[in-house]
C-alpha cells in the first residue's frame, strides 16, 4: 500500500515538470513530423518523375538505412 502512496506523491509532487516535458515531448514530435514531411513529399513526386534509376535506389538505400538503425538500436537495449 506504501508503494501506491509513493506513487501518487511522486506524481503529486512532480506534476508540474512532467507535465512540462510532455508538452515539450509533443511539440518536438510534431515538429520532426512536419520537417519530415515537407522533405519527403516532394522528393516522393521528384522521384516518380526521374528517369534515372541509379538516383532512385540511391534515394531509397538512404531510407532504407534510417528505417534500419533504429530497430537495431532498440534491439541493442534490450
Amino acid at each position: 500500500m506504501e508503494f501506491i502512496r509513493n506513487y501518487f506523491e511522486f506524481w503529486r509532487d512532480r506534476y508540474p515538470s512532467i507535465l512540462e516535458y510532455a508538452v515539450q515531448h509533443l511539440i518536438m514530435s510534431a515538429l520532426s513530423l512536419v520537417i519530415g514531411i515537407l522533405v519527403t513529399i516532394p522528393l516522393a513526386i521528384l522521384l516518380t518523375r526521374l528517369k534515372r534509376n541509379f538516383l532512385k535506389s540511391l534515394v531509397f538505400n538512404i531510407a532504407n538505412v534510417f528505417q534500419t538503425v533504429p530497430t537495431i538500436a532498440m534491439l541493442a537495449l534490450m
